[in-house]
């Protein structure tokens, strides 16, 4: 009984965010139990303030692709090229919190979204000194996100 119960409730996950605790290899991420609990409140947080579960999908489906089909790339002309990239950008102010949420997740390690954080929003809040630094790049585009608004 227990053994159907279990797999009721594994049913029940939220399959997007196992899909990205598995993307960004969850434990090489987060060295303490302590972050990884913070980080799973805060992804499922985010999964909550998300409108339309249509658009997530859509939007993690072409996240994926475009990691997959760019992982060993090392021009980032190619990697904004991507074409689910610039589908990603097509979709414009609705992929704005969905990448935020992903900049945060990759913090150690944070892709190349810079280029469309600038496309969909016409900001660029990276000080000077601080471009090609990828990390701290992030961090002044996640400081910018909370305060416009976003999660």
């Amino acid at each position: 009984m227990a053994d159907t119960e279990n797999r009721v409730l594994n049913m029940n996950i939220d399959r997007s965010l196992l899909a990205r605790l598995d993307r960004y290899r969850f434990k090489r991420m987060f060295p303490s139990r302590t972050k990884a609990i913070e980080a799973l409140l805060d992804a499922a947080l985010s999964a909550e303030q998300s409108e339309d579960p249509a658009v997530e999908y859509r939007f993690l489906a072409l996240a994926r692709r475009w990691h997959d089909d760019t992982r060993l790339a090392s021009s980032l002309s190619m990697i904004a090229m991507h074409p689910a990239y610039q589908e990603m950008i097509g979709m414009g102010e609705q992929a704005l919190p969905l990448i935020f949420r992903e900049l945060a997740a990759e913090r150690e390690n944070p892709g190349h979204w810079f280029w469309a954080l600038r496309a969909i929003t016409g900001a660029d809040p990276v000080p000077a000194e601080l471009k090609g630094m990828i990390r701290e790049m992030a961090g002044s585009w996640l400081n910018w996100a909370r305060e416009k608004g976003y999660r």
